[in-house]
């Protein structure tokens, strides 16, 4: 199971916006300093905003700043509005016909709560501060 570069590159322009919190940051700042193109990144920010995660402020020194403080946001957050629902499988996320009697559905669910786990309770403060320390 792999994660698309949206949540990756998503991810990596919103710890750089935590590190720096609450200073805003333009698209061609966070573009040159995370390695990430300038239009892609604009997409990015816009699924960002539109799911309330960050906002935008318009003009000469405008550029996006977190809606809520690095603590009160997580990795899980940022990867779902991106992505959409994390699931491994179809068959964990919506109503599967064949659920009560499918020998690998266990796994499957089983695999999201921890997936889920884990990416939820990372805060990007916490990703900061983890990271800082390698």
């Amino acid at each position: 199971m792999r994660f698309s570069t949206r949540a990756e590159y998503g991810l990596k322009a919103m710890l750089n916006l935590a590190h720096n919190f609450p200073e805003q940051k333009s698209i061609k700042e966070l573009s040159e300093e995370e390695s990430i193109s300038p239009k892609y990144l604009e997409r990015l920010m816009g699924t960002l905003k539109k799911n309330g995660l960050v906002l935008s402020m318009k003009g000469q020194s405008g550029g996006y700043v977190l809606s809520k403080k690095p603590s009160a946001m997580t990795a899980g957050e940022v990867i779902e509005a991106l992505d959409g629902p994390i699931a491994p499988m179809k068959c964990t996320s919506s109503n599967c016909a064949i659920a009560k009697t499918c020998n690998s559905s266990t796994i499957w669910t089983e695999l999201e709560q921890q997936i889920k786990k884990t990416l939820y309770g990372y805060t990007l403060k916490k990703l900061i501060h983890k990271n800082s320390k390698m």
